[in-house]
């Protein structure tokens, strides 16, 4: 989703997106699901490697600052709602996003998205994206 003045999604942000689409499709699916149940779906054992990957995600590559602003942004908030989740100014947040995406080798949140996925897939290095396994080496 971008605004009409923006340029069109680029053919790299499009793999991405391609690529997030089936974890984003289960997501809805097992919500969708729940809600017809109307029974909250019980904790499980099942969601524990997701959470770990989660708050692992960057670790030994990334300051915990930004680690803690990856998870902010992977959860979608903008540079302002993490501006103002961390009582910081919306340019230290700018500087902190220029500097993970600079140690991840990405440029945008949709390849911030692309890499985790890739990660809690364990598909790491099938592509041209960073091994985070490897640089924490």
């Amino acid at each position: 989703m971008r605004r009409q003045s923006s340029p069109a999604f680029s053919r790299d942000e499009l793999q991405w997106l391609d690529a997030a689409a089936p974890a984003v499709e289960q997501v809805v699916f097992e919500a969708w699901q729940q809600q017809r149940s109307r029974q909250p779906r019980p904790a499980s054992d099942r969601d524990q490697p997701l959470r770990a990957a989660f708050e692992e995600f960057g670790a030994g590559v990334l300051t915990p600052r930004e680690q803690e602003i990856a998870r902010l942004l992977l959860r979608g908030h903008s540079s302002a709602s993490v501006a103002e989740q961390l009582g910081i100014s919306p340019g230290t947040v700018k500087i902190h996003r220029k500097n993970l995406y600079a140690r991840l080798d990405i440029g945008s949140q949709a390849e911030l998205l692309g890499l985790f996925v890739q990660e809690l897939a364990g598909r790491a290095g099938t592509t041209d994206l960073p091994d985070l396994q490897q640089a924490r080496a």
